[in-house]
């Protein structure tokens, strides 16, 4: 873990020891999003596959009694998180929720409502807080299922509108981000032959696209985000998804002749290229002997040298003022 990242969910997880000691006491206990060694004591939802532990899009179980939740800075995540969770507690359940201040921590007691009452800052230190609220009895217009949060939309694939599910929170929100734009305009012109790995997929615009241009294509997909696979399987039926951090689910045996990815390089609020840097490293193991791997990246990500030390042929095969688009092989 990068160490600003890591000193970030050191703080946090100061602040967060008086509910760490109410999940102690509960008899139904439930940690959401947990990044440290704190929460691994706990019962937990994690819509993020980290090392081999699984993520579901959905909590799993029913009348939990104290839930601490890590905010997410995404609004609509956590929004969809809070609702997720109020389906699955009891009236009166206490919930807390840490997070840091430029992470918007602040605005969510009052946002909290009208799911949980009475909400009341516990703690605030190192530039972060620790909230605590109670679920009240309202379910009137409660989203207490995942299909109640799915948002069917079109975009175009190949120069085709076609149907397309997002959740909220999830990466471009159901639109073609500019990156991943200008890696399809170049691709469009490329023929795999064998197996395309779509490594961090989100909803599968690449890997639409890449069915799109060639229908009898292998296309294989690996994203962290449950809820990203969730729409994926609606999205790109025929395309099959693993549930991954990196290349941790991956069946060994699997080689791939281009491996194509817009790879996030945040955590939250804090910048993190570990996924990236992953994904340079490990690429080569995973590559047939003549395959390719391909990259978008903001212009401000220097890659050559990192690209270079783990393949001879290394080139910037497109780019515009934001975004260059790399292809190693070798």
């Amino acid at each position: 873990m990068p160490r600003d990242l890591e000193e970030r969910e050191r703080r946090v997880e100061q602040v967060a020891e008086l509910a760490f000691d109410a999940l102690r006491q509960a008899k139904n206990p439930l940690v959401v999003n947990g990044r440290g060694s704190c929460w691994s004591e706990f019962p937990s939802w994690n819509r993020w596959s980290r090392g081999t532990d699984s993520a579901q899009a959905w909590p799993q179980g029913f009348d939990f009694d104290v839930v601490l939740i890590r905010l997410l800075s995404e609004k609509t995540a956590m929004m969809l998180a809070l609702e997720a969770l109020a389906s699955a507690m009891k009236e009166g359940a206490e919930i807390w929720v840490v997070g840091t201040n430029d992470e918007g921590i602040k605005s969510w007691s009052k946002r909290l409502k009208p799911w949980f009452e009475h909400p009341e800052t516990i703690l605030f230190k190192r530039h972060c807080r620790l909230l605590r609220a109670h679920r009240s009895s309202d379910t009137h217009g409660l989203k207490d299922s995942l299909e109640a949060w799915k948002e069917d939309l079109e975009i175009s694939i190949g120069g085709s509108l076609v149907p397309w599910v997002s959740y909220p929170g999830l990466f471009a929100k159901g639109a073609v981000d500019p990156a991943t734009s200008l890696l399809l305009e170049f691709l469009s012109g490329e023929k795999f032959k064998r197996a395309v790995m779509d490594f961090c997929a989100g909803q599968g615009v690449i890997s639409a696209s890449l069915k799109k241009q060639q229908p009898e294509l292998n296309v294989h997909a690996l994203d962290c985000d449950a809820l990203a696979q969730a729409a994926f399987e609606h999205n790109v039926p025929n395309v099959p998804f693993f549930l991954s951090d990196g290349w941790n689910n991956i069946p060994p045996q699997n080689r791939y002749s281009a491996i194509v990815s817009n790879p996030p390089i945040h955590q939250g609020k804090a910048e993190d290229q570990r996924l990236l840097q992953d994904l340079i490293e490990q690429a080569p193991k995973w590559l047939e002997r003549r395959g390719a791997l391909w990259i978008v990246t903001q212009r401000r990500i220097l890659l050559e040298r990192r690209l270079s030390e783990r393949f001879k042929d290394v080139s910037c095969v497109a780019q515009n003022s934001r975004f260059w688009v790399w292809k190693a092989q070798g």
